[in-house]
């Protein structure tokens, strides 16, 4: 009979080698939940005075990631997400998980205006941009900020992300958000661009 798979390339023992070597990138307890968690890193790298946040809205929320590593600033991180969040993240102690839609929170979810609203769900700017109006308006601080990643669908992805970059800001200026950056982080992918606004 034919081997199989056919012509593959790696053995047992290369395998195992990389194995060990991507573990051994990260110290132990180190290791990213996703590579999204890796975004907000480069964000609170570029804007060090969000990492002051005292509470912060993570939208769209699991596995955890963005919760996880703004857990570490700020004194309470409302996590909003349907699905459930990684248990690593839940044992943190001052992430509260709301178990719904964004659309869905009221005061009660959230009983104060907090200085970070972050968002890196799963959904198509075009689908988050109209959302974000009343959250931004209910739960965003003055002087606060908003991280939100702008992600297209359709191939090519520019023209789309450019036009959701362009919707955005004009939403948010309405608002009274300004714009500091809509940019391209090192670990968006090809089909995403980041927000970053301040009220």
């Amino acid at each position: 009979g034919t081997e199989w798979p056919p012509m593959y390339p790696t053995t047992v023992g290369e395998m195992v080698e990389k194995k060990i070597r991507v573990e051994r990138k990260w110290e132990k307890g180190k290791r990213p939940i996703n590579r999204s968690e890796l975004k907000i890193l480069e964000i609170l790298e570029r804007y060090p005075e969000m990492a002051s946040c005292r509470s912060a809205l993570d939208l769209g929320a699991a596995p955890g990631g963005w919760s996880k590593v703004l857990s570490r600033h700020a004194e309470r991180v409302y996590s909003v997400d349907p699905a459930s969040l990684d248990d690593k993240v839940l044992r943190l102690g001052n992430i509260v998980h709301i178990p719904k839609r964004l659309e869905e929170l009221d005061d009660e979810d959230v009983p104060e205006r907090v200085d970070l609203i972050a968002c890196d769900a799963n959904v198509s700017a075009r689908e988050l941009i109209p959302l974000m109006g009343p959250v931004v308006t209910r739960f965003l601080a003055e002087g606060g900020f908003l991280v939100l990643t702008l992600k297209a669908v359709t191939y090519p992805f520019r023209g789309e992300l450019e036009e959701s970059a362009e919707a955005i800001a004009k939403e948010m200026e309405g608002l009274g958000v300004m714009v500091l950056a809509v940019t391209k982080l090192p670990h968006n992918t090809r089909g995403e661009m980041t927000f970053i606004g301040r009220r």
